[in-house]
């Protein structure tokens, strides 16, 4: 299995625990993404993940290498795939080098023009309360939060928010995984053959 822009391991982790006897290559272009992913996946106990420095659009392997692709919170970060003001940081961030972070919506067309026959695509809702710790931990703080803070320095440079407010709205994301906050996100998942 292909994960393709693993981050920083938060989906690796899961990927791993679930498909025990699944070898699995995870590759994102950021090195230091990967040191993070290899210590979360490796902290965890996990021994069937090759973690691989690659680039999304240039991958170093043979066409049908894989018998499974699993991207997850990728396409919104690319150019042309074929709350809070820091939440809003991170979709301006994405489209100001060419991402689409509503690019869920648009999943079933871009694949069918792609050529891949099958396809099903379906919202899925996380919804997450103290009463789910499991989810508190994995989504809204090891994922979501994770994926908001990663663009902390693109957003202060490019001016879109200051530092004091950037601050108040990850002190507020994180306010949400106390007792009594509770945390809802929508995402869009799609299969497809060839």
């Amino acid at each position: 299995m292909l994960e393709c822009g693993c981050g920083t391991g938060a989906q690796t982790v899961i990927l791993a625990a679930r498909n025990p006897g699944a070898r699995i290559v995870a590759v994102d272009i950021s090195a230091a993404s990967l040191v993070e992913a290899r210590a979360r996946v490796t902290a965890a106990g996990h021994r069937n993940v090759e973690f691989r420095v690659a680039n999304l659009f240039d991958l170093p392997f043979a066409d049908e290498h894989f018998d499974h692709v699993f991207v997850c919170f990728l396409l919104e970060h690319v150019a042309q795939p074929a709350a809070a003001r820091a939440v809003q940081c991170l979709v301006d961030v994405q489209a100001r080098f060419g991402g689409d972070a509503l690019i869920g919506r648009r999943l079933y067309p871009l694949l069918t023009e792609a050529g891949f026959r099958n396809v099903r695509v379906s919202p899925r809702m996380v919804y997450v309360d103290d009463s789910r710790p499991h989810l508190v931990e994995g989504f809204s703080k090891n994922t979501f939060i994770a994926m908001v803070e990663g663009v902390r320095d693109q957003a202060l440079s490019m001016g879109m928010v200051d530092r004091r407010t950037w601050e108040k709205g990850i002190a507020d994301l994180y306010r949400a995984t106390e007792p009594g906050g509770t945390f809802c996100y929508t995402f869009f998942k799609a299969t497809a053959s060839q």
